[in-house]
């Protein structure tokens, strides 16, 4: 009898799993959802603030704690001072598009967001690279890159202007690590 239970208790156990599965499913799609909102209000918000004054302060206000350690203070100014003087002033925002991403590796969970913004200064067009990360609740700059080049966009973290595989059975190598492609969806 003790048998047939743990019998019937596999069978329901894998019955219920669809639907276990569901579950974490929309309980993802939800999180992810608000996530993205989350991490596109606060480019738009950020990203607004430093391009429409290329303010250092703005940029240091804003920046992670991986910005600090790799890009110093003077150097900060220094780059708001070439980009001001290379761009001039922010004529017209475009468009953010972009997402957030959850990364785990060795049990640690990093939230980053990637985004392009297409703007127009005086001195003419430009897009936006901004990578966001998400430290104790709070979305920081951990990347920031102005460029001409109307091709270059986000691809696996990195920015490229390389055609990316489209089709089920392409492959690419860019930046040195090769693509395939394998679904066609």
């Amino acid at each position: 009898m003790k048998k047939v239970f743990i019998v019937l208790g596999l069978l329901a156990g894998l019955a219920a799993l669809p639907f276990i599965i569901n579950i974490a499913y929309a309980m993802g799609l939800y999180f992810f959802s608000d996530l993205d909102q989350e991490s596109k209000t606060w480019v738009d918000t950020t990203a607004l603030e430093i391009l429409a004054s290329w303010d250092s302060n703005e940029i240091l206000k804003n920046a992670s704690s991986e910005w600090l350690e790799s890009v110093s203070i003077e150097e900060t100014k220094t780059f708001s001072d070439q980009i001001s003087q290379t761009f001039g002033t922010l004529v017209k925002y475009g468009v953010s598009t972009g997402e957030a991403s959850l990364n785990v590796h060795n049990f640690t969970t990093t939230i980053t967001a990637e985004y392009t913004i297409d703007v127009e200064f005086t001195k003419g067009p430009a897009r936006v690279f901004i990578r966001g990360i998400k430290n104790d609740g709070v979305w920081k700059i951990y990347s920031l890159h102005i460029d001409t080049n109307p091709h270059l966009r986000w691809f696996n973290g990195q920015l490229t202007d390389q055609q990316i595989p489209e089709e089920a059975g392409d492959s690419k190598t860019i930046n040195g690590v090769h693509y395939k492609k394998l679904l066609g969806w």
